[in-house]
């Protein structure tokens, strides 16, 4: 699309009784003999300041010496105007949301281990991305757990990693009686600084003979 014949159109709209202009970026095109308008991008209630800087933008584009060629183009420029005029709490606001977000992609990668992703359909990609961002907020509630509930013998253990590694021994184990087919289920016996960390998290619960007992069954189904 030549982004040099939009143009900046309002028309009015009302809200809980109250009219204000809603701005759109639209295109004039003939058919049939007839000049007729295409929305091409709605950009809503703007103020006098924004709608001056996208007529100013629109103007430029129609410049011999413009660069900026898409409308991915002018979003872009628009959000880069807009972080340069950020106050410097919100850029660092900004500057750790960004982080906290790498974080979490990278242990989602790393820990969770989501690759390689062997699905097409929007169901299925629906599924891996809630079974992954469930596993991250999991991982992110017990590493709180950690740093609030201290400990004593376990102090040194503050992340999920050394926290499920600590905790991989505790198993529910098969037991089989060779030739005569008898089996039953019986819990690993958990050490004083396994039973701590299970209190720091709250899951002390999953010590109970309770758990053998869904586990037998669950496995039975």
């Amino acid at each position: 699309m030549d982004l040099t014949h939009l143009h900046l159109h309002w028309g009015q709209s009302n809200y809980k009784g109250k009219n204000y202009r809603s701005y759109s970026l639209a295109r004039e095109f003939r058919q049939d003999g007839k000049s007729r308008k295409e929305i091409v991008l709605k950009l809503g209630k703007l103020s006098n300041e924004e709608a001056a800087k996208w007529r100013n933008l629109l103007e430029a584009l129609k410049g011999n010496d413009s660069f900026v060629t898409t409308l991915n183009d002018i979003v872009a420029r628009e959000m880069t105007r807009a972080e340069f005029n950020m106050s410097a709490p919100n850029a660092i606001g900004t500057y750790r949301e960004k982080v906290a977000i790498e974080v979490a992609f990278r242990d989602i990668k790393s820990f969770v281990e989501v690759a390689p992703v062997h699905v097409w359909t929007e169901a299925h990609l629906k599924a891996h991305f809630t079974i992954c961002i469930l596993s991250h907020l999991i991982n992110r509630i017990l590493t709180l757990s950690l740093h609030k509930n201290p400990g004593e013998s376990t102090r040194k253990i503050v992340s999920h990693g050394k926290l499920f590694a600590e905790l991989s021994d505790c198993m529910i184990d098969r037991i089989e009686v060779e030739n005569v087919h008898l089996s039953t289920y019986n819990m690993t016996g958990a050490t004083p600084e396994q039973r701590e960390l299970l209190c720091r998290v709250g899951t002390d619960n999953l010590l109970s003979l309770d758990v053998v007992e869904k586990a037998k069954s669950l496995l039975k189904n």
